[in-house]
């Protein structure tokens, strides 16, 4: 029997001779699986199941005098469960030929009607009904206020073993306990309504979701009540709030969503991951002309090579034109003539006017001129068309924690339990950053609602460490589509995934993980998601084709405006310079 139960070890606490025992090790040994025989302290023997990391079996014979603290001491330390598979019999047999059902009821009532044998257990009675043959019977309890329910599951001889598993998943209605936590009760309209305000509050009404249909598909009656927080340490091992009702065993599981947390694993078992609560730094990234000079942007080193090459080209053209034409005309071509065409190629590309009449030229030069202005044209209007577009455009330059903790952006944080505590127990150095050089100096601003937050990022050069989908119902509703598109994110923590806690050590946690997969595999908590969680928005403005151009301040055009003021300071310069030389010049020719 233990060989198709894929046990690794067996304990037995068993009142046997040492040749019983001795036939029975030779049995197991054969099968490849250990024994161990702990006559004199048999209670020890059940302790240490608990660090064994594989499956065992124990095997206790109900005629011996410790069967009964056996099972007691084992039911107090919850070894009842998927890791242990529990025979038990009377080596006595059944010489009355009772019926198999009442030697069942019988039994298990008179040994382990107390029993912590929930339905994760695996306790199987034996009953000899033949030579050699005998029926396999299960029992466990719904609660710890039920009676122990036994079912026939299969029947062992000498050459085969059926087994069949019991149904543990129709709890006929038990009543089992649960708490959940709203944290802002003022916004709470009930459990079946919609939710008006998203908060925190929204993980709850997603796992009260999931608990309902988990009530369902269990068939247990769901005894919910409330309590005011999630649940912290105190410091001395005791925790308040939600996870402290499961310490104490006030509730068999939360039907809140709790962070996986090393320390509440010590006072609770977790299920599955239910949902993320997902924490990020929403910004909106500054405008490129605040961080570039977007009017040099567009040089790039091919633009350069390309700009010089083209001024070259038509340099020599005309340079050469210029002077093929006065040598068909016999007129002497003078210096000045190829500085004149330098700046009039300078002029073209810079959107300026000829300084030269043009009847001075001739017919193929007026064609290479018209030519370079036309040139000149395609390559301003691209200009002054990627400079509008950079004008318009949102910059990159704050992408990670670092950048967050470096730039001159203002910070704040959501006024939650979880940011406060995280900020105190993070040894990220940009983080500690952020929150010793641009939180602590706020004071009361520093953790503010989403409301606030949001808002601030809105209109400030400001970051706002917040729950996402807070902020997406608040962006939602309230900010312009063409605000949006500006708006970026960015991690500073990973906040663990949400889980529904049970008691340590419940009866009940394999059966809700099962349950609760089950709910994912056919996209139940998905559709529970989608419809309470708002989603993120999309920037729609950038792809309706709908233009939209934003004022540009002083700011913007100030590279230009500078480069206009040197230009004009080396401009008066220069002539200063011309005037001071040719008054010594006609001084000296004087």
């Amino acid at each position: 029997m233990f060989k198709n139960m894929s046990v690794h070890t067996v304990w037995t606490t068993t009142c046997w001779d040492t040749s019983i025992n001795s036939e029975f090790l030779m049995k197991l040994s054969n099968e490849d699986i250990s024994i161990n025989f702990h006559l004199r302290n048999i209670l020890s023997s059940v302790h240490q199941t608990q660090k064994e990391w594989f499956k065992s079996g124990i095997l206790v014979d109900l005629s011996c005098d410790e069967a009964s603290d056996v099972l007691q001491e084992a039911s107090k330390r919850r070894l009842f469960n998927l890791q242990n598979d529990w025979v038990l019999f009377d080596r006595h047999g059944n010489p009355n030929k009772t019926d198999t059902l009442e030697i069942a009821l019988h039994s298990f009532r008179t040994h382990m009607n107390q029993a912590y044998m929930m339905p994760d257990s695996r306790v199987y009675l034996l009953i000899e009904v033949d030579r050699n043959v005998w029926e396999i019977w299960d029992g466990f309890r719904l609660s710890v206020t039920e009676e122990v329910q036994v079912s026939r599951v299969g029947v062992m001889t000498p050459d085969r073993v059926e087994i069949k598993r019991a149904n543990r998943t129709n709890f006929k209605r038990v009543v089992l306990s649960a708490s959940s936590v709203i944290l802002e009760p003022n916004s709470f309209r009930g459990w079946n309504k919609p939710i008006l305000t998203h908060n925190l509050d929204a993980f709850a009404h997603m796992h009260y979701a999931i608990c309902t249909v988990l009530a369902e598909q269990l068939n247990f009656t769901l005894n919910l009540t409330l309590s005011a927080d999630y649940g912290w340490n105190y410091g001395n091992g005791t925790y308040s709030g939600l996870i402290g009702k499961l310490q104490r065993e006030e509730i068999d599981f939360t039907a809140a969503g709790g962070l996986m947390r090393s320390d509440r694993m010590d006072v609770g078992d977790l299920t599955v991951g239910t949902f993320v609560a997902r924490t990020v730094a929403i910004f909106k990234q500054p405008p490129l002309s605040s961080v570039n000079n977007v009017f040099t942007l567009p040089f790039v080193l091919n633009v350069w090579i390309v700009m010089f090459a083209v001024m070259s080209v038509f340099t020599v053209a005309l340079i050469f034109l210029i002077w093929t034409s006065n040598w068909l005309h016999g007129v002497e071509t003078r210096l000045s003539i190829a500085l004149d065409t330098v700046t009039l190629v300078l002029a073209a590309i810079c959107q300026q006017g000829l300084s030269v009449a043009a009847a001075q030229y001739s017919g193929p030069t007026r064609l290479a001129t018209f030519t370079l202005f036309l040139c000149a044209v395609f390559l301003f209007t691209s200009y002054a068309a990627c400079i509008v577009v950079m004008l318009q455009s949102p910059s990159q330059t704050i992408n990670t924690v670092k950048d967050l903790a470096d730039k001159p952006i203002t910070f704040s944080a959501q006024d939650t339990k979880h940011n406060y505590i995280y900020f105190n127990e993070t040894v990220d150095e940009n983080i500690k950053k952020i929150y010793r050089e641009k939180m602590k100096p706020q004071g009361a601003r520093a953790f503010t609602s989403p409301e606030i937050g949001v808002e601030r990022v809105r209109n400030e050069f400001h970051s706002y460490l917040v729950e996402i989908t807070s902020a997406y119902d608040i962006i939602a509703k309230t900010w312009q589509e063409h605000e949006k598109c500006s708006l970026s994110e960015t991690e500073l923590y990973k906040i663990p995934l949400l889980t529904l806690y049970v008691v340590k050590k419940s009866g009940y946690k394999d059966v809700f993980k099962q349950k609760m997969i089950q709910q994912h595999e056919i996209g139940l908590k998905d559709r529970i998601a989608k419809s309470i969680m708002p989603q993120k928005q999309k920037c729609v403005s950038a792809n309706s084709g709908v233009a939209r151009f934003d004022s540009v301040s002083m700011k913007e055009i100030y590279p230009a405006l500078l480069f206009l003021s040197y230009g004009i300071f080396t401009s008066w310069l220069l002539l200063l310079f011309e005037h001071m030389y040719k008054t010594h010049v006609d001084k000296k020719n004087t």
